[in-house]
């Protein structure tokens, strides 16, 4: 039966390589010859026997790379094999390793702390990294535990180590609980680092990063985590996901992606984000924007913003699609701008309770597409911004003692008005457009018409309206054009003063707005805009 720890390759014999360099792998000491029960022997340093000499190794002759088969690594899915050992002395020879084809079982973390690591594989579909759940130990570095597949840190906070590339392999977690397994780990690490063409999947934790910067992750998939897919913790800044999936195949993970504490610059760009309980979750002075995402079947929340006042958080131009239990988007204390989405739900309307659900903060709303909803599409104190609150009927909202604050938006096409003169004769008007406005406790009434040339009392205008009672001041302006110019360019500008709802029109030269304005012509035109402030 043949040994399966020989790496084959070139040697040449170098009598002045010190043996306490022998790695297994890429230098050997001669004396050190394979044990015959190698087959029971599960650390490395139990392959070899002792050596007493000094110097001369075999040296292997090779450009590049160096390859974990090299050291010992079994790529057959041997059961009870902790190939971590031969991967990890690869990482020690030298920082630039390849894993080839196979499926390799692992009992510990891969871990490396130099900068500049490169770990590849041969493909996603062939190159797999198992974990052996039940025979699983994480590991101690610089007195920092660690519980990752792949562990990559400098073991100390503040102390950076620069550069890391993994790409090309599956790692497999085969966790079914929340119990802290990780498939990558990065920690204190930070610019040119780049995961590439990776699958991670059934992990506690598909990703955690922290106090990291500067990271690019492209085609990463990450599937069937029990708590996070993502999990990007305290100052990781400047990271962007492109083409990459979070989603669950047979799990409902808690939450995709978690930015936590201090975290900004960050961006996930295209790719999924599908099947759990909540999408996104943002706390802490976190922030993240989100391009050309599909968003898919969520049990709670599309995404939550906790305590992130500061720089906004932006969502455009991504179809958000499910039927959430609690709220589609939450935010308390938040800051968060959603633009350019078509938000609906394929299989119906959107039932959820409030879909909008705002604490204190602000939440700008731009240019969305909604599709149908029952119950509140806006509920809470968030101070509420955006061209979506001129084009869509919202369902009233609760009513809040804040003026500032909106709680509703609703239209109505016409409003009752008298339009008479200064001896409260009613005045003739004809083609009139009218609409009330409604944003939360904010009011705009826009009227157009023309007025007709008609013999009755009085020689000025007013303009009654009974929302108005009670209230005195400056309540709008208006415009009049007596040759029925939609420009205006010959028009009589001015103020409209309430009364406690008598409305009076103050030209702009002075004076009150009479009927010797209305010359010879019938299809004068007036329009008038008021705004005001309801009681609460």
């Amino acid at each position: 039966e043949s040994n399966p720890y020989k790496g084959g390759g070139l040697f040449v014999y170098d009598a002045t390589v010190s043996r306490s360099k022998h790695d297994g792998g890429t230098i050997i000491d001669p004396t050190k010859v394979y044990p015959t029960d190698w087959k029971n022997r599960t650390q490395v340093n139990d392959w070899f026997l002792p050596s007493n000499t000094d110097t001369g190794c075999w040296v292997r002759q090779y450009d590049g790379a160096v390859d974990v088969l090299w050291f010992g690594a079994m790529p057959n899915f041997s059961v009870g094999v902790d190939n971590s050992i031969a991967i990890n002395r690869a990482l020690l020879s030298k920082n630039n390793i390849t894993i080839p084809q196979g499926n390799y079982i692992i009992h510990r973390p891969i871990l490396t702390a130099k900068a500049n690591a490169v770990i590849k594989g041969d493909g996603v579909d062939t190159t797999i990294i198992t974990v052996e759940n039940n025979l699983w130990q994480g590991t101690t570095y610089n007195d920092k535990s660690y519980n990752g597949a792949f562990v990559d840190t400098s073991g100390v906070d503040g102390l950076w180590i620069e550069a890391a590339t993994i790409q090309d392999l599956t790692l497999i977690g085969n966790s079914y609980s929340a119990d802290g397994k990780i498939g990558i780990d990065f920690d204190n690490v930070c610019m040119r680092v780049n995961v590439k063409n990776v699958v991670i999947t059934a992990f506690d934790k598909g990703l955690h990063t922290y106090k990291s910067w500067c990271h690019n992750y492209i085609g990463v998939s990450i599937t069937d985590c029990i708590t996070n897919s993502i999990h990007m913790d305290t100052f990781a800044n400047g990271y962007n996901f492109s083409g990459c999936t979070v989603y669950g195949k047979s799990v409902m993970t808690a939450c995709h992606i978690v930015v936590e504490n201090a975290c900004y610059g960050n961006n996930f760009n295209g790719g999924a984000i599908e099947k759990a309980n909540v999408g996104v979750t943002l706390r802490n002075n976190a922030q993240m924007n989100i391009n050309g995402v599909d968003w898919e079947v969520f049990g709670l929340l599309f995404m939550q913003q906790i305590d992130c006042p500061d720089l906004p958080s932006v969502i455009s131009a991504c179809s958000i699609m499910g039927n959430p239990s609690q709220a589609g988007i939450a935010t308390n204390n938040g800051n968060l701008i959603v633009e350019g989405n078509k938000i609906f739900n394929p299989n119906g309307t959107i039932d959820s309770t409030v879909f909008f659900a705002g604490g204190t903060g602000k939440l700008v709303l731009n240019d969305n597409e909604y599709g149908q909803y029952t119950g509140k599409l806006i509920d809470g104190n968030a101070k509420i911004y955006g061209n979506d609150l001129a084009r869509y009927d919202f369902n009233k909202s609760n009513r809040s003692s804040d003026k500032k604050v909106l709680d509703a938006y609703r239209e109505v096409d016409d409003i009752d008005f008298e339009f008479i003169t200064s001896t409260l004769a009613p005045y003739s008007v004809s083609n009139v457009i009218t609409k009330k406005t409604q944003i939360g406790n904010s009011f705009l009434i826009q009227t157009k018409m023309k007025v007709t040339q008609t013999a009755v009392d009085g020689d000025y205008f007013i303009i009654r309206i009974t929302e108005l009672s009670g209230r005195s001041g400056l309540v709008g302006r208006f415009a009049f054009s007596p040759t029925n110019d939609k420009l205006f360019r010959d028009g009589v500008f001015g103020n409209i003063i309430s009364d406690n709802g008598a409305c009076y029109l103050i030209k702009d030269s002075g004076g009150l707005l009479t009927k010797d304005v209305l010359a010879t012509n019938s299809d004068n035109l007036f329009s008038f805009n008021i705004t005001f402030i309801d009681n609460v």
